[in-house]
Parts: C-alpha cells; structure tokens; sequence
C-alpha cells in the first residue's frame, strides 16, 4: 500500500526551545507568545521586541523524506523587521524581511509580463506600495513565504532568530511542511549550473556588519546555490573599507554624514580591533562555500553637499585628480586619465588580492563619466589631431576614441599588476568588469571592449542597463548579443538580472532569452537585497540550472511560493481593517 504524505502545519511556537526565552507577558530578553487566527490557522505566534537579548529559538521539524518548507510572518507596521533562519548544523543564518506580493511582483494577471519595462509602471508600484504600508495593509495579513525544501527524516532542529540590527522587531507564526512529489522545488547546484555571480555593492562596510557573523549571514544563502562568483565591493575609490596600507582607511573622523549612520564607522572600528574586516571575512566565507571572490572597487567621489565630507589624505584633494567640465569646472568625478589615480587604484587591487581575493572588479555601471575634459585630456588631444575637443560635438569619433585611450591603458595596467602577483602568489588572478549593455553604448562612456577582449585583458564582463537617470530597471537590452558575439572564445559573459525585483515568471523569460543569445551564465545586482526575500531567492538561486529552466517555466514553479492570510484575530483583538489600528490609536 503506498503511503500519501500529508503537508503539516506546526502553527503553535510555544513548542520552540529555550521555553525560558519564551513569555506570554512581555519581558526582557524574551520573545512575546501571542495566540493568533489567519486564513483559516490557529495558533501562537513568536514576536521579538526590536531591542534586548533575544534567544535563538529552535524548533523541531519531523517527517519523512524530502519536504517543501514555507515560512508564516506576521510583518508589523511599527519596525522594521528581520528575521533569521538556519537548520541547527548550519553556522550561519538567512536573513528574510517582508516581501510584498501585489500584482507589480507578478503574483497575478492583472499587469504584463513586460511591465517592468515600462517606466509608468514602475512608478505605479512604488505608489502601490508605500499605498500598502500607509494604509496599515501590511499588519492585518499573514504572509507565508517558500523558504527551503529540506530531508526530515530523523527530525531536524530549525532555528530562529531575532535582528542583531539596532531597531528591528522578528516574528515567526508558523512553518508549513509540504511533502515533496517528485523532485523538490529548490534544486541542488551542479558541476555544470554553477554559472552565476552576485554582487555586494556599494555599502559592504555597513553597519549591519555588527561582527564577523553578520558578515558571513550576509554571504551564507549563497552557499549551495549555483553562484559561484562573489563580487564584493571593498573600497570607494581611495578609501577602503579594511586596514589598508596605501589607500585611506574609513575610519571616524571623517565621512560621518557620507557613512549614513554612525553605526557604520563605531562597527568597522570594532573590527578593525578584532584584526579583520568585511573583506577578510567575505574571502574566508566564500572560499569555505566553495566560490571565488573578486574585490571590487566603486570609484564615487563624495555625495552632494552637504553630504559631501571627504578625507583630506584623499586623492579628491589631489590637483589632476578630478573629472573637469569643457568650462574647466572640477567635478565629483574622479579621473581614469590621471596616472595617480590609477597607480592609487590599482595598488588598493594589489593589496585585495594579497589578502586573498581570487580577482578584481571594477563598475563602470556607477560613478561615470571617467574621463572628460581634464587639462591632461585636451592638451593630448590638441597636439594629435589639431582640434579642440571643447569645441566639437561631443560624439566626434576622434574624440571619444582619444576618451577610451585613457580608460584602456587602466585595463592594461590592471591586468599587468595581475600579472605581477601571480608569479609573486602563485596562482591565478582573474579580472571583471561591469560595461554597458550595447557596443554603442560602451564607446559613448569610453569603454572599448574589443580591444580589451583582443588582447586578453578581461576574463569576465557583466553588461547592465546603463542609464545615468534610470539606473537598474530595466534588464540588459538586446544589444548585449552583439557584446557577446564579439567576445565568444575571448572571456565570459554574464549578463546582469535586471530589474532589482523579479517574479517568478520574469526571471525565468529573461533568463531563456539571455541564455538565448549565448550569455554564458548570469549576475545578480544587489544579491543581498534579494537573498532576504525568500520567495525571489528561492528562483534566483537556481537559475544556472539553464537547461531545466524551459520546463519549470512550463510547470509554473514559484507561482505558489507565496500567499498572503487575512489576519483574524491577534490575542484577544479581533483585526477588522475597518477598526484596525492603522491610525496609530
């Protein structure tokens, strides 16, 4: 007789353990156990206040074989709200926050599967969301989302935990246990699928990095999964989050206001004196996970005053080092033309692979334009062709030819220094860049890929949506075949996955029509702001599984990866939106 499993829900955490750290009163140091009513469950949730010493909870999760497990959240309107999951022989947590599932994620019919490249719709769910968070929507609905499937033969302990950040509440409501038939919905990497790269941009020293298991829950969800790469950005131009030696290290004292928060300064120092950074830590959790790490560098110059604080010791300050106008005007760009900053830059690429990082990556998607019409720049260009290029269009060949000569010569001497220290280290060094989406479009931002591909200079480029005034929401255009025709044989491709925000079904056309056009894998922009949401992740993970990609597309995979219950009743407050708190009293 065949046995037909049953999916469960565990929807009462008071079985959670330690039971001390559990109170149906409110206390410190404890979670608060509250009986709640959703869709149809019955049961008592977990909620961690967003301050004191909240215990790892773990409860147990029985079965037989392979199940799928989905996570119930109530998200409340009051904090921001993060919360951690890892199986008890894991070291390291996921952290999840809210997803919000609205016909703008592509959870219903009632908009195109092209929407996101309509900039009217974009607008229209940022309006549609803030609309959900205003109206007090977000605190009277359950959410349950697909997090994992997992083998629970024997029992295996799940664990739970509240946000180490400042200011954030957590809360568990139930764990739905869904027997896998067939194969489960979360597929393991292969020899073959580890095709993808994710991206740390930007704030890799922020102050979410409390200590060195912060940083590594922010690498953790990549483990297992089919990315193989990690981009991690490690310094702004000169200034470099980690104990540098030739750059400028952040540190207080200055960028305050830049920085963002004062968390960001006071959580880098208190690593500093541990002997470590971010960077040291992303290198040793990524080569433990079995993934290569590139130290990237994002060259941005200051923030608009007043938020433009800036270290002295930069080479900011340093004359020639700066981006100018055709009017002579300095800019807050810094300059490729300039031989110190690049020395600078690629002493700080010298030192990253030195402590270990398996490459170097460079964004040439952010802080553009490079090279303008600095005096080195027009003086060259006056003695080679006669001309001055402050009085020719912009689009003169000529002149955007003599543009891309400088940004050149730093891919040649990026990839001499690699040479260097791979006779000094003894291994190889790979280098990557992000480019822009189209041929046209690189030669308008001075980026000549086919001479970086024809002498060997590049091992992996990413082209991206490269728009000055519409960054990110837009997937690569279909020009990027054109990029991936000329560089077949010469390096790898791996178009970014753009937008930030991919349903299911998105994710998997735009990952059929890259893969179409010969992209040899894909990158995630932002990973660590889609590793948080649970259901995109779950997709995203695995989309380097390219040839099993059409038939989960035809089987609809991930259209029930998430729901939303209407709330009940919570305590003993019966939760009717039209009486509901949602005007704070």
């Amino acid at each position: 007789m065949t046995v037909v499993l049953k999916e469960r829900i565990i929807s009462d955490m008071s079985r959670c353990r330690p039971a001390e750290g559990l109170s149906r009163v409110p206390k410190d140091n404890t979670w608060n156990l509250l009986d709640y009513q959703a869709g149809g469950i019955s049961g008592t949730l977990a909620w961690a206040p967003p301050f004191g010493d909240r215990p790892d909870l773990t409860l147990v999760l029985d079965g037989e074989g392979w199940h799928d497990i989905y996570i119930g959240i109530l998200y409340t309107a009051l904090h921001s709200q993060e919360l951690g999951l890892r199986f008890k022989e894991e070291s390291d947590f996921q952290r999840i926050v809210r997803e919000t599932f609205s016909a703008a994620d592509g959870y219903t019919d009632r908009i195109s599967a092209n929407a996101y490249n309509d900039e009217i719709d974009r607008m229209n769910r940022i309006l549609e969301t803030l609309a959900r968070t205003y109206t007090g929507q977000a605190h009277v609905e359950m959410t349950e989302s697909y997090w994992r499937s997992a083998d629970l033969t024997g029992g295996k302990g799940l664990i739970f935990a509240a946000s180490a950040a400042p200011g954030k509440d957590a809360c568990i409501a139930y764990v739905r246990l869904v027997p896998c038939r067939g194969e489960p919905k979360q597929s393991r990497p292969t020899p073959t699928s580890r095709r993808m790269i994710g991206v740390f941009d930007g704030d890799c020293g922020t102050g979410r990095f409390q200590s060195r298991g912060a940083v590594r829950d922010e690498i953790a969800p990549l483990a297992g999964t089919d990315l193989s790469i990690v981009i991690w950005s490690a310094a702004y131009a000169d200034i470099c989050m980690y104990d540098t030696k030739v750059g400028v290290r952040c540190q207080r004292g200055y960028d305050r206001w830049w920085s963002r928060t004062e968390d960001y300064i006071h959580n880098l120092e208190r690593l500093y004196r541990q002997g470590t950074s971010p960077l040291n830590i992303a290198i040793e959790a990524a080569h433990e996970w079995g993934m290569k790490l590139y130290a990237s560098n994002r060259i941005c110059g200051p923030h608009w005053p007043p938020l433009h604080v800036r270290p002295r010791e930069s080479l900011y300050f340093h004359p020639g080092c700066r981006c100018q106008d055709r009017d002579g005007s300095l800019t807050p760009r810094f300059s490729l033309a300039s031989p110190l900053v690049r020395e600078r830059l690629i002493e700080i690429y010298k030192e990253m692979v030195e402590m270990g990082a398996d490459g170097v990556h460079f964004h040439f998607n952010r802080a553009h334009p490079w090279v303008i019409y600095e005096n080195l720049v027009v003086q060259e260009f006056i003695r080679k062709d006669g001309r001055d290029p402050r009085r020719i269009p912009v689009d003169d060949p000529a002149w955007l030819d003599h543009q891309a000569s400088y940004i050149t010569q730093f891919v040649r001497e990026v990839r001499a220094a690699m040479d260097q220290m791979e006779q000094r280290l003894g291994r190889r060094l790979e280098t990557s860049y992000h480019v822009a989406d189209s041929p046209e479009r690189c030669r308008e931002f001075g980026l000549d890929l086919k001479t970086w591909v024809d002498e060997g200079l590049v091992d992996v480029l990413i082209p991206t949506n490269l728009d000055p005034w519409n960054l990110d929401f837009h997937m690569p255009s279909d020009r990027v075949v054109d990029i991936i025709e000329m560089a077949k044989g010469k390096c790898l491709i791996y178009p970014d996955q753009m937008p930030r925000r991919n349903a299911p079904q998105q994710a998997f056309q735009w990952a059929t029509k890259l893969y179409g056009m010969g992209a040899d894998g894909l990158c995630c922009w932002d990973v660590n702001m889609k590793t948080n949401l649970p259901t995109e992740w779950a997709i995203l993970r695995q989309l380097g599984h390219r040839e099993d990609i059409p038939r989960w597309q035809a089987e609809g995979l991930g259209k029930d990866f998430a729901r939303s219950l209407p709330l009940e009743r919570l305590d003993d407050y019966k939760w009717d939106p039209y009486h509901c708190p949602r005007t704070n009293g």
